[in-house]
């Protein structure tokens, strides 16, 4: 944890939130605590709509001695997602390298239900479709979230 008012910047890059259960409103907390007046917090997220549209619900990857099955499957209710990555090597299955993952994909409504109970303002929460700070909307790729205490 940092002193309370004392970071001008955080970054939260790369889909890092939701694996965990609460990780948005923890970051959300220790951020606003964190920040000073002023200070920013950028979060980079997978936009769900896109996501819907463009995911394959089954890939398979090739390398080496290595196969990978990937198999997602999804739950717009909760904007779940769970991506079981089966692996064999040398045609036999890995029960050591296979893994199962369980995230959220959040929307903007869950970031200023969130930001709002963590006491960010409303007037101070952007939506961006990527990092060079494009409009965001349906077809973008990702959610890029700007607030600012």
């Amino acid at each position: 944890e940092f002193p309370e008012n004392h970071v001008d910047l955080i970054l939260n890059l790369n889909t890092s939130i939701g694996y965990k259960k609460n990780d948005l409103k923890n970051l959300l907390r220790n951020s606003y605590t964190s920040l000073k007046k002023g200070g920013i917090l950028i979060i980079d997220l997978m936009n769900p709509a896109f996501f819907y549209k463009n995911f394959e619900e089954q890939m398979i990857f090739n390398f080496k001695d290595y196969e990978v099955n990937q198999t997602i499957k999804i739950n717009k209710i909760y904007n779940s997602i769970v991506s079981t990555w089966d692996v064999y090597k040398n045609n036999e299955y890995s029960k050591d390298l296979s893994r199962e993952l369980k995230f959220k994909l959040y929307t903007t409504n869950d970031i200023i239900c969130s930001s709002l109970y963590y006491n960010f303002t409303l007037s101070n929460i952007s939506f961006y479709g990527d990092m060079k700070g494009n409009e965001f909307h349906e077809n973008s790729p990702r959610l890029i979230v700007k607030i600012t205490k």
